[in-house]
Parts: C-alpha cells; structure tokens; sequence
C-alpha cells in the first residue's frame, strides 16, 4: 500500500515527492509492477500500527519478491523503516517530528538535534542484500 491522506504533504516537507500516494486521497493498494516501475530512490516502509520492531518481522513480504533487489532503493542502501504507529499513521502534534525524521531517510547527512532513535529510523541490511530464493 502507498501512503495517502497527508502523507505525500509530509513527504514534500521532508524535501521529496511521493511518486505513487496522492494528497488528500486515501491510502491504496497498489500492484507490485507499478512499485517497479516507479522504482523509487528512497523506499520508507511505515505500515499503518506497525512499530519498527513490527515492520522488520514483517519485511520479508517485500524482500522476498521478484525484482526487490533491482530497485534502486535497494541496491542504493535507501531503504528505511519508520515507526508508523508512533508518528505517521494519524494526523497530530507528532508530524512535526516525523517530517524530521522523514528528511534524515530523504539526506542521510542532514543533522538534526535530536538525531533519530534506533527507535525512529532503521536502516535494515536485510532490505539491501539480495535474497537467496
């Protein structure tokens, strides 16, 4: 699913450009062909409730199919998961937060004070090595 409602307005914030959620439109189921070929450059994975903890059990849905390791996303090392429920699956005082955090995946060397917890931001290797299916 690509993260709609005001996502993509975080997104923008955080200096980047959805390229599969719209503005103001709902969250989406989208088919594993349009990801490809949209083959983003910074993947954020912040599945809606999901903690990082969550997220990464969950994470072999995606590592595991065809074509995850031609994206550039992943052969670039961009792949981050984000604690969704903390910060981004509901609109709040939060999103302030997560704008910030947003950016440090968008510019690895962006510092921020705070920098993100381990709790925040994960880079998985996981996610950037091939898998051996």
């Amino acid at each position: 699913m690509v993260a709609g409602h005001w996502m993509p307005d975080v997104v923008e914030m955080a200096g980047g450009r959805a390229v599969l959620g719209s503005a103001g439109e709902p969250t989406r189921r989208v088919e594993w062909e349009d990801l490809r070929a949209a083959d983003p450059d910074v993947i954020a994975c912040m599945p809606c409730g999901f903690t990082l903890e969550e997220t990464r059990r969950d994470l072999h849905y995606l590592t595991e199919r065809d074509g995850w390791a031609d994206l550039t996303a992943v052969q670039e090392g961009r792949v981050a998961l984000l604690d969704g429920n903390a910060y981004y699956n509901r609109p709040g005082a939060r999103l302030y937060r997560a704008t910030e955090v947003l950016a440090s995946v968008l510019y690895p060397d962006l510092s921020l004070d705070p920098s993100p917890a381990a709790w925040e931001r994960e880079w998985p290797a996981e996610a950037t090595q091939p898998s051996a299916a």
